[in-house]
């Protein structure tokens, strides 16, 4: 700046003819500007220094920031050896989780091992408790059927010795009425016993045999065939009887004494008339439920 004012002191000197008054004025107008600029952007740029300067910490901001440098990096130690601990607290406690780990797999390879042929085990054996059960099934199936075949014994041995009774007499019966019992064949007889039409048939035989007797048979004789006939058809009904109440074929009961009955008796003695009671039985009648027919008993009467 003042080289600048002895620049134009020069210019003043050197040219005192060139330039008025008012233009050196002018001149020191300008330069007096000039200065007064660079005193205020001085000035302002001393403010903004003494402003920065009042900013700055002191010694005891220092002092005091320093201890609490200090302090955070103490706690920061602390911190830093407690996370230290704790992580190789953590890394122990992994290495012994993943050796819990691999032992607890250990175990459950095994155990799965033991599922698997427990399983097996367990397959195999309801295999065998199922062909035990059909074994046993079957057992009881049959050991039912000999039950039922026991208890029918006693009712088969009475057919037989009632067919048997038949075959003793067959010489002396009418041909009509062996026809329904096949000779020296129980088991053939036994077939053909078993259906609702023997009963029906036998029965209508016996019917007919005391109809037409007159003199082809004595009393005793035909007293005889009587008595084993009816003990035949007896012995039929009560070894078949679940079949024939399935058929609805039914032997009328009728005992001694029963007051008589027209409907369902008729009097051999009086020739088919009336009586009060029933004296003895010598042939028990049908009664087919099905077909709602009476097949009449044969009785005496008094």
């Amino acid at each position: 700046m003042f080289e600048k004012i002895g620049k134009t002191n020069g210019i003043l000197q050197g040219k005192e003819n060139a330039l008025t008054t008012k233009q050196v004025v002018g001149i020191m107008y300008e330069l007096l500007e000039s200065l007064e600029k660079r005193l205020y952007e001085a000035d302002t740029e001393n403010g903004n220094l003494r402003n920065q300067i009042e900013r700055l910490p002191s010694q005891e901001d220092y002092q005091t920031l320093k201890e609490g440098i200090k302090q955070i990096r103490e706690i920061c130690e602390r911190d830093r050896d407690k996370a230290r601990r704790e992580l190789e607290q953590c890394e122990t406690d992994l290495e012994t989780e993943k050796e819990r780990g691999r032992t607890l797999q250990e175990k459950l390879n095994k155990l799965k091992d033991t599922l698997d042929k427990k399983e097996s085990d367990a397959e195999s054996l309801e295999k065998e408790l199922l062909e035990s059960r059909e074994k046993a099934d079957a057992i009881g199936s049959q050991n039912q059927q000999y039950k039922n075949k026991i208890q029918k014994m006693p009712k088969l041995m009475r057919l037989y010795d009632a067919y048997d009774a038949i075959m003793e007499k067959k010489d002396e019966l009418p041909q009509k009425v062996i026809e329904w019992v096949p000779i020296d064949d129980f088991d053939s007889f036994l077939c053909r016993a078993l259906k609702s039409s023997f009963p029906i048939g036998f029965y209508l035989a016996i019917e007919s045999l005391i109809k037409n007797n007159s003199e082809q048979m004595s009393d005793r004789t035909m007293e005889e065939a009587l008595h084993i006939s009816d003990q035949l058809l007896a012995e039929v009904f009560s070894f078949g009887s679940e079949y024939f109440e399935e058929k609805g074929l039914f032997r009328i009961s009728v005992e001694k004494g029963n007051p008589f009955n027209e409907e369902l008796y008729i009097d051999i003695g009086g020739k088919g008339g009336m009586c009060e009671n029933v004296a003895r039985v010598w042939l028990h009648g049908l009664r087919d439920g099905k077909e709602d027919k009476i097949y009449h008993s044969y009785v005496e009467g008094e």
